[in-house]
């Protein structure tokens, strides 16, 4: 009798730790499952983030190539509204009558303060 109930107690001894060993590995796992988990969502973060910044970098890309285009337009348009033949037209809608004598002012014949 003695003999069974050390072996009992040896069993219910055993299966004790094994129960805690179960529980600490159950949690060590429960632990590691929680960081990866948490490293992939993560990641996904990171991976969304890197192509909504390529995506707002292309479109600004785009921007600015419409903003050049935009200003080649602007810089050809004012070339030909400075042109002579644009500025003689404009003269002529405006009716001025062109300088026959001009007179020229030298500093010299002028009083200087």
């Amino acid at each position: 009798m003695q003999k069974q109930k050390g072996f009992l107690k040896t069993l219910l001894l055993t299966i004790y730790r094994m129960k805690f060993v179960f529980r600490w590995r159950m949690l060590v796992n429960a632990g590691m499952f929680a960081v990866v988990l948490s490293l992939a969502v993560y990641y996904l973060v990171q991976v969304n983030n890197l192509a909504i910044t390529g995506y707002s970098i292309r479109d600004y890309e785009k921007n600015i190539a419409d903003l050049e285009n935009d200003i080649k337009r602007l810089e050809l348009t004012i070339a030909q509204k400075q042109s002579v033949s644009d500025l003689q037209t404009k003269l002529g809608s405006l009716q001025l009558e062109p300088l026959n004598n001009l007179v020229y002012i030298n500093a010299s014949d002028v009083a200087l303060k």
